[in-house]
């Protein structure tokens, strides 16, 4: 079960560890997230995950190449039944990883005005961005299977 706070430091067994002659080691990050106009103002609505299908065939050239992707999601992809579908099986089997991307605008509880300076991590009182953190990484948990340690 995941811990109750997404700050909170991990154990140190569950640090990583690497064999001395590992080799060149690098993280990939995905940034998964929903698609909207940059151009214009930030909204709760209007955005869509019409790419996530893509997602699949990214899966499969990480694999090919023996790379473990970083899949860093937001409400609306941690919540896509799409995205679940796609990435609980690789993230289960060790394959893909998966973490917290808060775009504050579209996660839960919408108490804030949607602002440029609302939509960055750590301008919000620190009770509501709690709240939003943890339900993104409740929504990551229940729709992947496994709660986000990064």
């Amino acid at each position: 079960m995941a811990a109750d706070r997404i700050i909170d430091i991990p154990p140190a067994a569950a640090a990583v560890r690497f064999r001395a002659d590992a080799g060149q080691r690098f993280l990939l990050t995905v940034d998964t997230e929903e698609e909207f106009d940059w151009g214009r103002p930030l909204s709760r609505t209007g955005h869509s995950l019409d790419t996530i299908p893509r997602l699949a065939r990214f899966q499969q050239f990480c694999e090919g190449h023996g790379v473990i992707p970083i899949y860093l999601v937001d409400y609306p992809v941690a919540t896509s039944a799409a995205a679940a579908a796609i990435l609980r099986e690789p993230i289960a089997a060790g394959r893909a990883e998966i973490g917290v991307q808060l775009h504050p605008w579209v996660s839960p509880p919408h108490e804030e005005e949607v602002t440029e300076f609302n939509s960055f991590a750590g301008n919000l009182p620190e009770p509501l961005e709690r709240a939003k953190f943890t339900a993104l990484r409740d929504a990551i948990e229940a729709n992947f299977g496994t709660a986000p340690l990064i």
